[in-house]
């Protein structure tokens, strides 16, 4: 190996310049190289991310029959009509139009009942997702 380099460095169609080309290039395709891999790394640790908020949600849908997506608050507001249905952010306090409504959303439903044992307004709470 070094007496290989020795003539490349004393070779007349080699030298110097030709060492610091091939460093300089092996430097740059490494360089390419790797911000290709960390660009890849950082998209598949966010669809993990994402991956893991949306089975964070279907366990708690899960384990409490009463939450609901807001995909299907919105299709409460269509077939009740937004007067009949309630919908609170997670201070339950403020109220939300249909227009508000994240469709990934998850919100607690709590149904109320005519005579005739038909849904007669719904009101739901949006779950906070953060704590």
């Amino acid at each position: 190996m070094k007496s290989c380099i020795m003539k490349l460095l004393k070779s007349k169609k080699g030298g110097i310049p030709t060492i610091i080309t091939i460093i300089a290039t092996t430097i740059a395709a490494m360089g390419l190289f790797s911000y290709t891999i960390i660009n890849q790394a950082s998209s598949a640790k966010e669809a993990g991310d994402k991956a893991l908020v949306e089975q964070n949600k279907l366990n708690m849908m899960l384990e409490n029959h009463d939450y609901v997506t807001g995909k299907t608050v919105l299709d409460f507001v269509k077939r009740l009509g937004e007067d009949s249905v309630e919908i609170l952010k997670p201070d339950g306090i403020t109220m939300m139009t249909s227009g508000e409504v994240d469709k990934q959303a998850l919100f607690s439903y709590d149904p109320i009942y005519n005579e005739d044992g038909k849904i007669a307004r719904a009101n739901f709470l949006q779950i906070n997702l953060g704590s």
